[in-house]
Parts: structure tokens; sequence; C-alpha cells
């Protein structure tokens, strides 16, 4: 098997001697070329499996090499190693951006990396066409090499890395003060600066700072330079109220105390108008150099696209932000993240199985009638905010708000695992909450709501037309649960839902069946029932007792079962009997309105009995 060949650009005889030699032992060919352009017309000669550069060296430097032969098909394929005691990460970069495989510093202790780095290369690198090499070379000279790497590769290698990096920070566009921390870190690859600032002038007409302390400056040099950019900002956009409002300093303040030597700075526009302004500035004398201040110009005019769009995204988001927070007032966060993010049709609904409920403060015609509209609106406000909270945390989705009144939905756009549960619960908080709220209007009276439940099949969606669209529900369902709610004043109780709600609860609560009802509106008849939170003996030692629940909601064991007797006896047309048991449950709580309202139902049915078509049902002639 022939040796493998090694072409070594490196200007230090001493130092090419000793790596050619190193790898001679090793069993590999070397050749050596004393610069870049050299070494380059030796690859085309000598033909090598692997090429080892030095960086700076007279006439062609090797990242300038480098990049040529990369840049020609023929060569690309040859692996480079860089072998520099250029230490510094700026070096590193060019090196790497010219497409070398690898870097390494120079010193003999690292003759035994290099040898680990050749053997792995020249194994993993794909085949190289030889051929190709030779024919290209027929039209290789010096002179036409020098033209190439002058003309064209230094542009080429600046602009090809800018457009690279730049495409990279596309992500980060929505960050701007990530985009502007690589920004500067790729300006301290680009050209060696110590401290770089960024003033940009943002869509809400504020500005704000960053600055980049390379140098690791103590905070007295650092303040200077801020106020000599500031002092330049100004001076360049003269007419426009200044109001520097955030200041951002990359890398903390620390012991350099250098003198600044030389300053740049660059005006950033976009379409013409003037929106940010740059300061560079470095601790050695006459630094920015035509050379290096094109290759600033490039690099800034390029970015500054990204700046701007960066500050436009950052201004989009912030409006998003507060497009959301103004929307999460009225509309479910899952609808309104379907509507921010998908093009949902303005018109859709579907049919699904809903918890609906009705809340309305009892008597709030007369409660208002006295009070002043201000008392009364951060009253309202209040209320509806304790309610509303109430109901979001069970996952409930507030439908609306009507007058004192409120309108929820349980099980959409949110599937539930048991939406009337969640209602219940939302329920017995609201009326645990009602105790919270500050109504000195009341005087010694008590705030109570009344809350209507039903659950049953509902269209759901956004209802409406395309200038104007709510995400609500309809349907028979939901005109029974308001019904329910009207009902609630009827028999005094705070929480009244239907026969669905109960048989889709099961037992996680305590029913007391009140009627069967047909509500105004309706022909159908509905079974309905007032929810308890706990049972008294649960309850004692005053109000929630250790149940936590109200005392508005809770009923002792005897009452419910003497009453539930009577019920029984009541549809049995015993009505004598039912009285018996009626009365009991008074004794145990002479204030229960239903036990009330039964016992005069009985004494009309004892007087004159109904007829033989009677089958317990009430009629409700209002709402």
């Amino acid at each position: 098997m022939s040796k493998k060949r090694i072409l070594i650009f490196d200007d230090s005889d001493l130092f090419a001697d000793m790596i050619c030699e190193y790898l001679s032992s090793l069993g590999y060919k070397t050749a050596r070329a004393i610069n870049g352009l050299d070494g380059v017309k030796q690859t085309y000669s000598f033909m090598p499996h692997l090429i080892i550069t030095d960086l700076e060296m007279p006439i062609v430097k090797g990242y300038q090499a480098i990049r040529l032969l990369k840049y020609k098909k023929s060569t690309s394929k040859i692996p480079i190693i860089v072998l520099t005691n250029l230490a510094e990460e700026k070096d590193r970069f060019w090196g790497k951006e010219a497409g070398a495989d690898l870097y390494i510093e120079k010193s003999p202790s690292s003759f035994e990396q290099l040898s680990i780095a050749v053997a792995n290369l020249l194994e993993q690198s794909s085949p190289i066409d030889f051929r190709a090499i030779e024919r290209e070379a027929q039209n290789i000279n010096e002179q036409s090499l020098i033209e190439t790497i002058n003309n064209l590769l230094d542009n080429q290698l600046l602009q090809m890395t800018l457009i690279g990096r730049l495409s990279a920070l596309a992500k980060k566009m929505k960050n701007i003060a990530m985009l502007i921390g690589e920004l500067a870190e790729l300006l301290r690859y680009i050209c060696e600066v110590d401290i770089v600032s960024f003033i940009l002038k943002q869509p809400d007409k504020r500005e704000r700072i960053f600055i980049a302390n390379h140098g690791r400056f103590t905070g007295a040099i650092i303040d200077d330079f801020k106020a000599m950019s500031i002092a330049d900002f100004n001076a360049f956009f003269v007419g426009i109220d200044q109001n520097i409002i955030d200041s951002v300093i990359i890398h903390d303040p620390s012991n350099n105390n250098q003198p600044l030597q030389s300053y740049f700075k660059l005006p950033l526009e976009n379409n013409g108008k003037p929106f940010a302004l740059v300061s560079i500035a470095s601790t050695k004398n006459d630094y920015f150099s035509l050379k290096t201040t094109e290759n600033l110009t490039i690099f800034l005019n390029a970015a500054s696209t990204f700046i701007h769009n960066a500050l436009l995204m950052g201004e989009i988001n912030r409006i998003n932000s507060r497009t959301r927070q103004v929307l999460a007032r009225y509309v479910p966060e899952a609808v309104m993240n379907e509507m921010l993010t998908e093009n949902a049709p303005v018109t859709s609904g579907e049919t699904r199985q809903i918890a609906t409920m009705f809340c309305d403060i009892r008597n709030f015609t007369h409660i208002s009638e006295n009070q002043n509209a201000n008392d009364l609106v951060c009253f309202l406000n209040e209320y509806l905010r304790v309610m509303g909270n109430k109901i979001i945390a069970e996952s409930g989705s507030i439908d609306k708000f009507i007058g004192d009144g409120i309108m929820a939905f349980f099980g959409a756009p949110i599937n539930l695992l048991n939406a009337s549960e969640n209602a219940i619960r939302a329920a017995i908080a609201m009326v645990g909450e009602l105790g919270k709220i500050s109504t000195p209007f009341l005087g010694d009276h008590q705030l109570n709501i009344g809350i209507g439940i039903n659950f049953g099949e509902c269209v759901v969606g956004n209802i409406g037309f395309n200038e104007r669209v709510a995400y609500t529900v309809i349907g028979d369902s939901v005109n029974v649960a308001s019904r329910l709610e009207g009902l609630s004043k009827f028999y005094r109780h705070p929480i009244i839902v239907s026969a669905a709600v109960q048989e889709a609860v099961g037992d996680r609560f305590i029913f007391r069946e009140l009627d069967s009802v047909r509500v105004k509106g309706r022909d159908q008849s509905v079974a309905v029932y007032a929810v308890y939170a706990a049972f008294c003996e649960d309850s004692e030692g005053g109000e929630g007792g250790e149940s936590g629940a109200p005392s508005k909601l809770t009923i002792s064991h005897a009452l419910l079962d003497a009453y539930s007797k009577a019920l029984q006896l009541f549809r049995l047309r015993e009505f004598a009997l039912c009285k018996q048991y009626l009365l009991q449950a008074l004794a145990i709580d002479p204030q229960d309105h239903i036990t009330m309202l039964y016992l005069d139902r009985t004494a009309s049915f004892i007087a004159a009995p109904p007829d033989e078509h009677w089958d317990g049902t009430i009629v409700m002639t209002d709402k």
C-alpha cells in the first residue's frame, strides 16, 4: 500500500521540519509549502491526502488558502487541519468558517494529538478525486491564484460567513436581548472589539441600550462608554424624544481599566429610516482601519434587518400578550388559543353534552335602586370577579354577564370527565364565597344568590356572523337551566339542579328531590333537586364546620329522612300520613321552607283531593 501524502503549509523552517520529520517517522510521505499561495500550488502537484496549515503566513494567509481549496470542487474533499499558535477565539472562528476540519494549537507537546487527528481524518474522509485535481492543475498558475484570492475570497468569506451566521440567528428574532448578545459575540470574532453598544429605538418609541463588555472593563469605563454612546445617539436622532428605558450589560464589570483608544459608530436603517446606533471601541490606537470598518459596515448593515425584525416581533408578541389578557376576560382560554393560532371558521358549532349554569343575585333590583352608581359598579365587579374565578377554577366557561346574572357552561371547549360534577362544585364554592364579599349597603341582610344547573345536549361553538361572533351554547337544555335558576326563588334554596344532573353525579353530593315541574314555555316536565354540600351533623361548630360547607347548603339526616318519606306518601295520595312526616320534619327545622310548601299542598289536597289524572307535576306559570 502506498504511503498517505501530507502537505504542510508553514513559513517557520524549524517547526515545519519538526512536523515533517515526526510525520515521516509515522510512515507518511510529507512535503512543505512556505505560505498559503505555495501550498495551494503544491496541492495540485503533490496531491495530498491531508493538509496541515498555519494561519498567519506571508502573501496568502492560511484561512484564505483553506477557503480556496474548499471552494474548488476537485480539492474540497481534502481534510485540512489548522495547526497554529494563534489561540484567540477570533482565529478559531475564521479557521472554522473557512472550512477547516480541525483546529489544534501549535506546540511540540501537541504532536501526539496531531498524530491521532491525522489518523482519524484519513480514515474517515471521503475519497478524493485526484484525476480531477490533475485535470484542473493544467489551468492553475500563480497569477490566477493570487487574483482569485485577492479579489474574491476575502469578500466571499466575509459575506458567506455573515449570511450563514445571521441566518442561524433567525430563530432568535423574537428575543431581542438574545439576538443582540449573539451579534455582539460575532463582532468579537470578526474583529477584536473590546466593547460595543446597541441603542435601539423600539416601535413603542422607547429606547433600549445593550452593552457587551467583552474587555471586562471596570464600571467607570463602561459608564463613560455608555455616556458617549448615548450622546452620539442623541446627536444623530435629532428632534426625537430620547427615553432610555432599559440598559442591559452583557458581561459584568471587572478590573480592566485600560483606556479606550479607538472608536467607531454606525447608524442602522430599515427602508431608509434610522432606528438604531451601534458604537464600538478598542483599547488599540487607530484600530479601525479602512478594511476593518468596511467589514464592520458590511456585517452591521446585514444584521440591521434581523435587529429590526426582532424589534417588530417583540412588539407583536407584546400586542399578542395584551390581546390574550383582554380576550381572556371574554373568551375561554381554549377558544382564545384556537382563535389566535388557527384559521377556524367564524361560525361553527358542534353538538355536545353540556352542563349549563345560570346564577342570579336575589332581590338585586331592590338592592340597586337606592345605591350610588359608582358604588354599585364596584360591588358588581367584585362580585362577578369572585364568582367568575370559582367557575374558571372548575374549568367552566363564562358565556356572558347579564346585569347581575351569570351564564356559564361546563364541558366545552374543554372536555370534562363529568361536567355536572364540576358545575356543582363551582356552585357550592360560589355560595361559600358570598360572606367574603363586602356589602355594607345591605345592613343586616345577607347577600343571596340562586343557581340553576341542567345537563343535556346543546349546540356549542362560534355563533354569529363575520363582524361579530360569540362562543356560546344554545338549545332546550340551556333554557331549562335558566328556568331552574328561577325556581330557586320559589323553593328558597341556593342551588337547584335537574334530574339529569343528579343522575350524572350519583352519590357524590347530597340531593333532596323537590318536585316534578313543568316550567313555562315547555310541555315536558322535569324532576328538580336541591343540592347540599354536607349534613349538619358533619358541620357542627359554626359556619361550615369541619366540612367547610356553608350553612345554607347543609341538612340534617333526620330532616332529609322524614321529608323523603313524606314525599313518597304525597305521590301515593296518602296525604294524612304524609302530613305527619312533614310535621316531624318541621319540628327538626321550623324554618325549612320546602317542608312548609308541602304542608300547604297537603292541607289543600286533604280539603279537596286532586282528580284521578293528577301525576304530582307542578305547573309553573312564571319564569
